[in-house]
């Protein structure tokens, strides 16, 4: 009994050890642009502050109209230019920041590369453009774009295939598979449940790198599985699976399906602060946080809002032509499987629960890198010592 338990282990600790080597990196990447991401918004206006800051301060009922700063954003446009996206002001960024996307020249279809303006909501000044996001050339745009770049596909993330995304989805797989080879050699007898949670006293330096690489993921463990579990969840086909799952075991779950506007006689849309105080007359006390525009002639306004009682959002979509509300994804209704799924990415960011959770995600992203560290450093430690008694016993 004793000999299989421990020829198990052997198995379980390669299996840890070619894991942590080899997905191990990729995670370390993820982890430490994970906590950078988390106050993305505050880097940013850091690193590029005559972009993204202006001197100007109001309150929101001084804001300039809607309409008024879309004309302006309007004027900097290039002919080629379609503006997509509204972001309201935050306040880690106090500004509007508008999308427009242009299509891409190096790829056949509706590909798109993305700039991004600031605009001040008190005046109207425009800042900007600022290319964000260019297909063919990831290393492109200010570093904050880069760095989000790297994390969600790891740079080689390009069109029409996804590389970089689809792997870091099956990399998720295998982290989930590594956490779970370290909790099996991690798990304490019942002698010795006290030495598994703390470091041991009078230790040489061996003993403390094994202590460290222990500890920390014991302390971060269901930190790191909530984020990687999260994160996998975000990519293709986990994603999808994930979601026919849901909606499978919870009837009445929100389906990802698009809307479209039907166009009328005269053909002319209706205004951006026309669609958002409809979307607010039909749901009161929310926020709004951002406006999809629609481009072509059947795309529809899509607004998202927010509560600072919920963590989830709602999402309204409005025919661009008759202003008909045409679906409404609630944030405070809905089956346990809208609950599930719009929870996915605030427990992702620790947006859910609050600044505390989004500290702690910063933090956990971290841990991968002390995990890789201490992981290596042991390894290379293991095999000094299995070399030197292959020298001995060869002497």
């Amino acid at each position: 009994m004793h000999l299989r338990h421990n020829n198990c282990r052997a198995i379980w600790l390669k299996l840890h050890l070619y894991l942590g080597l080899s997905a191990g990196f990729i995670f370390v990447i993820l982890g430490l642009t994970g906590s950078i991401m988390v106050f993305w918004q505050i880097v940013d206006r850091w690193l590029e502050p005559q972009i993204v800051s202006f001197e100007t301060i109001c309150s929101p009922a001084d804001y300039r109209p809607l309409d008024e700063l879309i004309a302006a954003v309007q004027v900097k446009l290039p002919s080629e230019g379609q503006l997509k996206t509204v972001f309201f002001p935050h306040p880690e960024r106090p500004v509007f920041r508008m999308v427009y996307q242009m299509l891409s020249s190096t790829y056949q279809g509706e590909f798109f590369d993305r700039y991004d303006l600031y605009v001040d909501p008190c005046t109207a000044k425009v800042n900007g453009p600022r290319l964000w996001e260019k297909l063919d050339q990831p290393f492109q745009g200010p570093v904050m774009a880069v760095i989000m770049r790297l994390h969600t596909g790891l740079l080689i993330s390009k069109p029409p295939h996804w590389f970089g995304s689809h792997l870091i989805g099956a990399v998720g797989i295998l982290l989930m598979l590594s956490i779970a080879s370290g909790v099996y050699l991690w798990w304490p007898r019942k002698r010795k449940l006290k030495q598994a949670f703390t470091f041991k006293r009078n230790c040489g330096a061996q003993r403390r790198v094994f202590d460290i690489h222990k500890l920390s993921g014991v302390y971060g463990m269901a930190v790191l599985t909530t984020l990687v579990a999260t994160g996998s969840t975000m990519y293709y086909p986990w994603h999808d699976l994930l979601r026919t799952a849901v909606q499978c075991l919870s009837p009445g779950t929100a389906t990802e399906s698009v809307q479209i506007s039907k166009p009328t006689k005269n053909e002319n849309s209706i205004s951006p602060s026309l669609a958002i105080e409809l979307a607010q007359q039909a749901v009161s006390g929310w926020k709004v946080k951002e406006v999809i525009l629609p481009i072509k002639g059947t795309d529809a306004y899509l607004v998202t809002m927010e509560s600072a009682k919920s963590v989830r959002k709602t999402r309204i979509t409005l025919d661009r032509y008759s202003g008909v509300i045409l679906d409404i994804h609630s944030g405070s209704q809905g089956t346990w499987g809208d609950v599930l799924l719009d929870w996915l990415f605030p427990l992702h960011t620790g947006e859910a629960f609050g600044m505390i959770g989004r500290f702690v995600v910063l933090q956990a992203g971290l841990l991968p890198a002390m995990l890789y560290i201490t992981g290596v450093i042991r390894w290379l430690q293991k095999r000094r010592i299995k070399l030197a008694r292959t020298i001995d016993l060869a002497t």
